[in-house]
């Protein structure tokens, strides 16, 4: 699991990276980053209620979504603020696939070492 301290939490911050974030995306994700001037990056998931109407399957997603995230964790660049803003193909997927996902977006943000 990716640690609190990792997490975009404030409805501030969240609302900051929305309004004025760089927006990238790819068939899985939207993506918006922004920088945030601290020594280490934060995330926030966002699973709109129509990918499912059912909480336990949203929060599902966002789990999976955390996992891989914290298993590229130390490939990615130091001092952003990143929210993923899933899409209704991140529904259907396998665990690995979520997480190749992650990777090519990331990748296209140039914010992402490669191994």
């Amino acid at each position: 699991m990716l640690p609190f301290k990792y997490r975009i939490k404030k409805k501030k911050e969240f609302d900051d990276v929305f309004r004025s974030g760089k927006r990238i995306e790819n068939h899985f994700y939207l993506i918006k980053i922004k920088k945030n001037g601290l020594a280490f990056s934060r995330f926030a998931f966002v699973v709109p209620l129509r990918l499912s109407k059912k909480a336990t399957k949203r929060n599902k997603i966002k789990r999976r979504l955390r996992e891989a995230v914290r298993s590229v964790f130390y490939q990615i660049e130091k001092g952003f603020d990143i929210i993923f803003i899933s899409k209704e193909r991140v529904k259907e997927s396998e665990y690995r696939e979520i997480k190749e996902g992650i990777i090519d977006v990331l990748k296209k943000a140039e914010i992402i070492r490669s191994q």
